[in-house]
């Protein structure tokens, strides 16, 4: 594997993405060791009417990737991919559907100190209740929507592209309303 060390906490490989780690895990790797261990995360993807992707640039790595993080235990896959969006971006959603569930090379992180953690993800088609100025967290740089064509050339870590392209096949497709019918594209 080509590596290349992207920032002192986090080596970022051609097919390794990164998460940042919460309390939860960090007492979790200190019980297991090396070993590898399957972690549940979530994945959050919002369009717009013409179907761009909100993606937030993440502040250490200057990569372009979907909200998401990790599921807490005990907590709902749903309201961890609202927890995590509102934490990395200050944007309130609420979960409209399932992407997909996702896992593969692409979901392989290495820490720093040499730890792997493979994550298995949920990801969630959302839409925007409420933003909220000034809550978007030391994690996240900044935040956009982008076409499918922009998409292409951002610097994105493998696990968010598969979810994306996942995505922009979904507004590709045909638009039903809530009873099923078609009724575009």
């Amino acid at each position: 594997m080509n590596c290349e060390a992207e920032s002192a906490q986090m080596a970022i490989c051609s097919r390794e993405f990164s998460m940042r780690i919460s309390d939860y895990l960090k007492n979790s790797n200190a019980s297991i060791g090396r070993r590898r261990v399957v972690h549940p995360a979530v994945f959050v993807s919002v369009v717009d009417e013409d179907c761009r992707l909100l993606l937030r640039r993440e502040t250490d790595l200057r990569l372009w990737a979907l909200p998401g993080g990790g599921i807490r235990p005990r907590e709902h896959p749903a309201d961890a991919a609202v927890r995590e969006c509102f934490e990395e971006t200050g944007l309130l959603i609420k979960p409209t559907g399932l992407i997909g569930v996702f896992g593969g090379p692409e979901f392989f992180t290495k820490g720093a100190n040499g730890e792997v953690r493979h994550y298995t993800a949920i990801a969630f088609k959302a839409v925007i209740v409420h933003h909220s100025e000034n809550a978007m967290s030391e994690q996240t740089s900044e935040f956009g929507y982008f076409s499918q064509n922009e998409f292409l050339s951002l610097n994105m870590p493998a696990a968010s592209k598969m979810i994306a392209n996942a995505t922009f096949a979904l507004c590709a497709g045909p638009i039903s309303d809530s009873s099923g019918k078609n009724i575009g594209r």
